[in-house]
Protein backbone atom coordinates (compact mmCIF):
# COMPACT_ATOMS: atom_id res chain seq x y z
CA UNK A 1 0.00 0.00 0.00
CA UNK A 2 1.25 3.61 -0.99
CA UNK A 3 0.00 6.17 1.35
CA UNK A 4 -0.06 10.22 -0.37
CA UNK A 5 -0.30 12.83 1.58
CA UNK A 6 -2.48 15.97 -0.01
CA UNK A 7 -3.03 18.60 2.82
CA UNK A 8 -4.76 17.50 5.45
CA UNK A 9 -6.03 14.43 4.40
CA UNK A 10 -4.29 10.83 4.24
CA UNK A 11 -5.33 9.00 1.20
CA UNK A 12 -4.65 4.99 1.18
CA UNK A 13 -3.99 3.48 -2.57
CA UNK A 14 -3.39 -0.12 -3.53
CA UNK A 15 -0.84 -0.51 -6.68
CA UNK A 16 -3.56 -2.94 -8.07
CA UNK A 17 -6.24 -0.47 -8.23
CA UNK A 18 -6.89 2.38 -11.31
CA UNK A 19 -6.86 5.67 -9.76
CA UNK A 20 -10.00 7.30 -9.62
CA UNK A 21 -11.87 10.56 -8.71
CA UNK A 22 -12.41 9.14 -4.78
CA UNK A 23 -8.38 8.40 -4.81
CA UNK A 24 -6.80 11.82 -5.07
CA UNK A 25 -8.43 15.01 -3.64
CA UNK A 26 -9.19 18.28 -5.88
CA UNK A 27 -9.41 21.53 -3.87
CA UNK A 28 -12.58 22.97 -4.82
CA UNK A 29 -11.31 26.28 -6.54
CA UNK A 30 -9.51 24.01 -8.89
CA UNK A 31 -12.65 21.68 -9.61
CA UNK A 32 -15.78 22.71 -12.47
CA UNK A 33 -18.12 25.58 -11.61
CA UNK A 34 -20.62 22.85 -11.88
CA UNK A 35 -19.38 20.62 -9.08
CA UNK A 36 -18.56 23.87 -7.06
CA UNK A 37 -22.23 24.46 -7.36
CA UNK A 38 -23.36 20.75 -6.23
CA UNK A 39 -20.67 21.25 -3.43
CA UNK A 40 -22.06 24.63 -2.03
CA UNK A 41 -25.52 23.44 -2.93
CA UNK A 42 -25.61 20.51 -0.35
CA UNK A 43 -23.57 22.62 2.20
CA UNK A 44 -26.09 25.08 2.67
CA UNK A 45 -29.10 25.04 4.58
CA UNK A 46 -32.71 26.59 4.27
CA UNK A 47 -34.33 28.98 6.14
CA UNK A 48 -36.93 26.55 8.58
CA UNK A 49 -40.06 28.64 7.00
CA UNK A 50 -38.70 31.81 8.19
CA UNK A 51 -39.01 34.58 5.58
CA UNK A 52 -35.89 37.04 5.87
CA UNK A 53 -37.31 39.57 4.16
CA UNK A 54 -40.62 40.25 6.60
CA UNK A 55 -38.38 40.35 9.32
CA UNK A 56 -37.02 44.01 8.91
CA UNK A 57 -37.33 46.62 10.45
CA UNK A 58 -38.39 50.16 9.12
CA UNK A 59 -35.58 52.77 10.79
CA UNK A 60 -37.45 55.58 12.92
CA UNK A 61 -35.41 58.22 11.89
CA UNK A 62 -36.29 57.66 7.57
CA UNK A 63 -38.50 59.99 5.72
CA UNK A 64 -41.66 58.34 5.06
CA UNK A 65 -43.04 59.93 1.87
CA UNK A 66 -46.57 57.51 2.04
CA UNK A 67 -47.22 58.60 5.94
CA UNK A 68 -46.65 62.16 4.75
CA UNK A 69 -49.58 61.66 1.59
CA UNK A 70 -51.67 60.52 3.88
CA UNK A 71 -51.94 63.39 6.19
CA UNK A 72 -52.02 65.51 3.40
CA UNK A 73 -54.91 64.07 2.02
CA UNK A 74 -56.88 63.77 5.66
CA UNK A 75 -56.42 67.56 6.21
CA UNK A 76 -57.48 68.18 2.67
CA UNK A 77 -60.77 65.66 3.04
CA UNK A 78 -61.52 67.48 5.81
CA UNK A 79 -61.17 71.28 4.49
CA UNK A 80 -63.75 70.16 2.20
Amino acid sequence: MIFIKTGVMILQKTDDLKENDMDRFIPLNKRSKKEQKAFNDKQRRGWNGVKPYTCTFSDVRTYKRNKQKKETKLSLADMD
